[in-house]
C-alpha cells in the first residue's frame, strides 16, 4: 500500500496491498480498505467500515461507522453516509449526495437524501 505520511491510520486498521491513503484522509479503528481501493485527500473512514477492492473514496467524503463499500463502487467527492449502511458493489454516489440507506448493487443515487437516478430517453427516441 502506499500511505501518505499525512494521512491517519489507525493501528488496528487493515491495508491491502495495492492500496492508496492520500494526505489528510482518516481511516479509522478496525477498518479494513481492501486491495486497489482508494482512499482520497480528506476522505474519513471511520471505525469498523469495509472498503471493498478497487472501490474509491472520493476526496472530502465521510464515511460513519460500520459503512460497507461494495468492490468497484464510487463514493463521489464530499458525499456523507450514515452509520451501518451498506453501498453494493459497482454502485456510484454522486457527489455531495446524503446515503440514509442502503445502495444496492450497481445503482446510481445522488442528491440529499441519496435515491436512485432514473435514466431518461434520449430525445426523439
Amino acid at each position: 500500500p502506499v500511505v501518505h505520511p499525512a494521512a491517519f491510520v489507525s493501528p488496528t486498521a487493515v491495508i491491502e496491498a495495492g492500496t492508496v491513503v492520500m494526505a489528510r484522509a482518516v481511516v479509522g479503528t478496525r477498518a479494513r480498505i481492501s486491495q486497489l481501493a482508494i482512499v482520497n485527500t480528506g476522505a474519513i473512514v471511520e471505525h469498523d467500515n469495509g472498503i471493498g477492492a478497487a472501490a474509491h473514496v472520493a476526496p472530502g467524503v465521510s464515511l460513519a461507522g460500520n459503512v460497507q463499500v461494495g468492490e468497484r463502487a464510487l463514493v463521489g467527492v464530499g458525499s456523507a453516509v450514515r452509520p451501518g449502511i451498506r453501498i453494493g458493489a459497482d454502485a456510484v454516489v454522486g457527489a455531495g449526495s446524503a446515503v440514509v440507506a442502503d445502495v444496492p448493487a450497481g445503482t446510481t443515487v445522488a442528491g440529499v437524501p441519496a435515491r436512485p437516478l432514473v435514466r431518461r430517453a434520449p430525445a426523439g427516441r
